[in-house]
C-alpha cells in the first residue's frame, strides 16, 4: 500500500514524524521550538511552518547534523522500508 500523496506541501513537525526522522511528533516539535531544525539555511521556530518538495532540511543527529532533501509526502507514518521514498540524504557532518 502506498500512502505518498500528490500533497505539495506538509507541516514540518508531521513530516519529520512521517518520514521517521524522529521517534514521534513531540520531539519534532520540541527541536523546531528552541530553533534547532533548518528549512532551507533559514530557523524554523513554528511546527506548523509548511515545507515543499525540494526543500533542504538540516536537522541534528546525534552529535552532528543531517541535510536532507524533500522528496515527497504522506497522509501516514509509513514503514522503515518506504520512509527513504520521502527524502534524499545529501550531507552528513
Amino acid at each position: 500500500m502506498n500512502y505518498q500523496t500528490e500533497l505539495t506541501c506538509q507541516r514540518i513537525d508531521i513530516w519529520l514524524w512521517h518520514a521517521r526522522i524522529y521517534k514521534s511528533r513531540s520531539i519534532s516539535h520540541f527541536l523546531i521550538k528552541n530553533e534547532i531544525i533548518k528549512i532551507n539555511s533559514k530557523s524554523v521556530i513554528k511546527p506548523a511552518t509548511l515545507i515543499k518538495k525540494d526543500d533542504i532540511i538540516t536537522i541534528p543527529w546525534n552529535n552532528s547534523s543531517r541535510v536532507i532533501q524533500v522528496l515527497g509526502f504522506s497522509t501516514r507514518r509509513v514503514s522503515a522500508k518506504l520512509c527513504h521514498s520521502l527524502y534524499k540524504e545529501i550531507l552528513e557532518k
